[in-house]
């Protein structure tokens, strides 16, 4: 289908297709261990699952509420018994945590920065400052304490994925009113563009 916005590519998915299949053997993770933080809901239960698919033998998750931690677990636990999944409560923006968080789960292949927030929605000018702010704090500074707290316990060739978003390449008018989202996701971009400068041994990809 066409882009609903404007977009740099001319096709525009909605759904999953036969090239990006997890189940497909040369997609395979058998061996590996991912860790995604923001991952027992939304999107982030999506990635979880679609790792789990793809035969990791570990998957890490991290997110602020251990019931759906617990929940994301049980429904992978149903489908891929074979697939041993953690939970870790860990707040991104909480340094503390998500470094308690890496030494849990030590070495890791693939490391999914998911956890994000969309701020409300309003004009600029007449967005409530801690509001607006709290979008960095978690897409920005969330992102910084993950990389942070988790590169060195990389094992060879390792992945690092952010999740960000299609909407910073549009322009102002398609912009309005999300002024801190996508302000704080263009940060993100750079944020991971000098990381896999500085780190040339990993894969790095803002998606």
């Amino acid at each position: 289908m066409k882009p609903p916005f404007p977009s740099l590519t001319s096709e525009w998915h909605d759904d999953t297709y036969p090239s990006i299949d997890p189940k497909r053997p040369e997609l395979s993770m058998k061996g590996k261990t991912v860790v995604i933080s923001g991952g027992g809901t939304g999107i982030g239960r999506g990635i979880t699952q679609a790792f789990a698919l793809a035969g990791a033998s570990s998957i890490a998750i991290l997110g602020r509420r251990q019931a759906l931690l617990d929940e994301c677990k049980e429904i992978v636990a149903a489908e891929f018994s074979e697939v041993v999944v953690t939970t870790h409560v860990a707040d991104v923006t909480d340094e503390l945590a998500v470094e308690k968080a890496a030494r849990e789960v030590d070495g890791w292949d693939v490391l999914i920065s998911n956890a994000g927030y969309l701020s409300s929605k309003a004009p600029l000018v007449e967005s409530d400052p801690n509001e607006w702010w709290k979008g960095f704090e978690i897409n920005v500074k969330g992102s910084y304490n993950l990389i942070r707290a988790f590169m060195p316990s990389r094992r060879k060739d390792a992945t690092v994925i952010s999740v960000n978003a299609g909407s910073i390449q549009v322009s102002g008018a398609f912009s309005s009113t999300y002024s801190s989202y996508n302000s704080s996701k263009f940060a993100v971009l750079k944020m991971f563009e000098i990381l896999a400068v500085e780190n040339p041994d990993v894969c790095v990809a803002s998606e």
